[in-house]
This record gives structure tokens, sequence and C-alpha cells, in this order.
């Protein structure tokens, strides 16, 4: 059984160009996610996968560690899954069904070495996926759709959105920043496996994404 960490870094980003090694407090994005890999001292295996040029600088110049594999061009489209960026990588590296990946996206900056550690002891702990959310601030219970003749329609029930918030089951995001599962798990459905999977809650403010400019702001405020 090895641990293998998967660092998925597409060129192009329509909301952000170069997000992945856009500067943040003077350090390449992509920077921050390959330092708290290398920081939990648990991985046999740090794949880099990309199809960027500068990304392939960054690994090898700096990070003797890193297995930087170029992602093919079909799977560089706008319309690609990380499933098949993943499937992908599992065949080429010939990974067994035991192998224990770490799927760690490079734009959650925030997500460090201690978090991947405690959302790897739970995976150890109950041998089951694992999927790294944070409480939504927006209750889908008090949520509408909108039909076509443009009704009000609750996503739920009328009664649960008149519903006092603190009465209503707690709702979690996928953060984004944290999965874990075997080989043997993703290849049940040849997606990422959550269902009943073990949930690693993160804070609001550990959990921010960059997307946008302004995404790209308030981490670096929150960084210093």
């Amino acid at each position: 059984m090895k641990n293998i960490a998967i660092i998925p870094a597409r060129k192009g980003s329509k909301g952000l160009k170069n997000k992945n090694i856009i500067e943040v407090n003077h350090k390449p994005l992509i920077e921050y996610t390959i330092e708290a890999a290398l920081d939990t001292l648990i991985f046999n295996q740090l794949i880099v996968s990309s199809n960027d040029e500068n990304i392939k600088n960054i690994c090898i110049k700096k990070y003797k560690e890193i297995q930087f594999q170029k992602r093919p061009k079909e799977l560089c489209e706008d319309l690609s899954t990380p499933h098949e960026v993943v499937r992908y990588i599992i065949d080429q590296n010939n990974l067994d069904n035991e192998d224990i990946i770490h799927y760690l996206q490079p734009t959650s900056p925030l997500r460090n070495s201690s978090h991947i550690l405690e959302a790897n002891k739970l995976f150890t702990d109950f041998d089951k996926p694992v999927v790294s959310v944070t409480a939504s601030k927006e209750l889908p219970y008090k949520m509408f759709e909108i039909d076509d003749k443009k009704n009000l329609k609750p996503i739920f029930s009328e009664e649960m959105t008149n519903m006092r918030r603190q009465d209503l089951p707690k709702t979690y995001l996928a953060n984004g920043a944290i999965y874990i599962f075997s080989v043997k798990q993703f290849n049940v459905n040849n997606k990422f496996p959550s269902l009943s999977g073990t949930p690693y809650i993160m804070k609001n403010a550990e959990s921010y994404d960059i997307d946008t400019l302004e995404d790209k702001i308030a981490i670096e405020s929150l960084i210093k």
C-alpha cells in the first residue's frame, strides 16, 4: 500500500488567468499545496498533473520530491473531469487497488499539512473515503426553484421554508481541499466515492477557494 498525492493543475482558467501559479503573498499558488503535502512526510509518491510548462519548471527547479507528469491534451479541456484525470494517473502509474489517493486541489492554499494528516487518520481509522467539508452558510431547506409558470417551488417542503434555522439539520459543502480514497474504492464507479464517506470538517475561514481576484485578495489578508 502506498500513499499517493495528486495535485491537479491544468493550464488555463476562465475566471482568473494562470490561476494555479498566480502570486499569493509573493508565492505561486500551487506551492502552498506542494509544501503542505511535503510537510506531511506520509507520501510515497507526489504527482503534479499539468500541461503547464511554468508549473513543470517550478517542480523541477524547487521540489526534487515532486513527480511532474504531463497531462494529455484531451484531459486539459474545459469539460475534462477530475475523474478522468485520476483514471489516467491510476493507469499510467500502475497503481494497486490498495494504494491510497489524496487528491489535493491547488486552489485551497489555507489547507495545510495538519489538515491532510488529520483527514488521513480518519481514512485509516474508518477505512472509508474522506471528503473535506465546511458548514454551509445557506440552508438548502429554505431554497426555491422557479417553475415554468414563474411560481416559487420549495426544493424540499413549504414546511421547512417556514422553520427556524436552528431547528433545521446542519448541512455541509465539499470545500475541494481534500479527497482521500483507495484505488479500489474509486474503481467501483470510476468516480470520486463520497456516498457514506467520512467528513473531515474544516472551518469556513480555512475553506477559501481561489476562483476570482476577490478570493485572492481575501486569502492574502488571512495569510498575513
